[in-house]
């Protein structure tokens, strides 16, 4: 009798632990299908999202299955924009499992996209170190050509504004007065002449880079000439961007744009703020 007891509270026990393997399961199979689902036919990023979550909560010790996972959310994010959020899915993947050429191609192309090129070009050797193959070679030849080519010419409003290329509005205007904070002309009131042109200069980028990416229209000139620029064989990167030069930028208008009312005197070409607070 304590025996056949002993038996069935086992039988119970093996039960339960089949029962919570099959619901662990289940989990990773609906998060696989809801994200399959998102990527071939539009479906819904939330759902996709929700599902991966709740499945890389399932089994954080299953390597394997995380660098999965992890890839696998990081393929939907990167379908619906969220390329800050790819890009660390992609270095999860590679945490959790270091040979997982897929993570290191795609993370390499997401830095790319963001002109991240010697970032881009680190992570493509990798993946075709581990996973030769024509596409590899292709995309690390590109990145490769993509940067020297960038080594070449000035900083883009992107770069200025240290933000990404597919940056929103929103973000665009915080950058814009992180930077023009960070360039303020009290916090170089003593600085050496030569010192307090280089900052003005550098406002005067800020200021264009605002001016452009902050406007719809003139934005998406500016990037459809970037991509030209960094697709062709040229290297005249003045001359596809002249009509930017266009445009002057007054540091006096610049700062009551930004902070409102100021008082601004100017003496020998140097603009000095009477009054800022924040």
């Amino acid at each position: 009798m304590i025996e056949q007891y002993q038996d069935l509270l086992r039988q119970k026990k093996e039960l339960s632990e089949v029962k919570l393997w099959h619901d662990k399961a289940m989990l990773v199979q609906n998060a696989i299908v809801s994200g399959n689902k998102a990527l071939k036919v539009g479906g819904s990023y939330e759902a996709a999202k929700t599902a991966f979550d709740k499945a890389i909560d399932v089994d954080p010790e299953h390597t394997k299955q995380m660098s999965k996972l992890f890839y696998k959310r990081a393929l939907i994010n990167d379908k619906f924009n969220k390329i800050t959020e790819a890009l660390e899915d992609c270095s999860s993947a590679i945490n959790y499992n270091p040979s997982h050429h897929k993570a290191w191609s795609l993370r390499g192309k997401l830095n790319v996209s963001q002109d991240l090129f010697e970032e881009g070009v680190k992570d493509l050797t990798e993946a075709n170190k581990l996973h030769s193959s024509l596409e590899n070679h292709s995309q690390l030849e590109e990145a490769r050509r993509r940067m020297e080519k960038a080594l070449k010419i000035k900083q883009t409003h992107y770069q200025v504004l240290c933000v990404d290329r597919k940056a929103p509005l929103e973000v665009i205007k915080k950058a814009y007065r992180a930077k023009a904070r960070e360039f303020h002309p009290d916090k170089h009131a003593n600085a050496a002449p030569e010192e307090q042109e280089k900052m003005e200069s550098k406002m005067k980028d800020i200021a264009a880079a605002h001016s452009c990416l902050s406007d719809p229209e003139k934005r998406a000139v500016y990037d459809r000439k970037l991509e030209r620029m960094m697709n062709d064989s040229s290297d005249d990167w003045e001359d596809m961007f002249s009509d930017d030069e266009d445009e002057e930028f007054d540091i006096e208008d610049f700062f009551v744009h930004l902070f409102g009312s100021l008082f601004m005197n100017s003496r020998g070409g140097r603009f000095k703020a009477r009054m800022f607070h924040f």
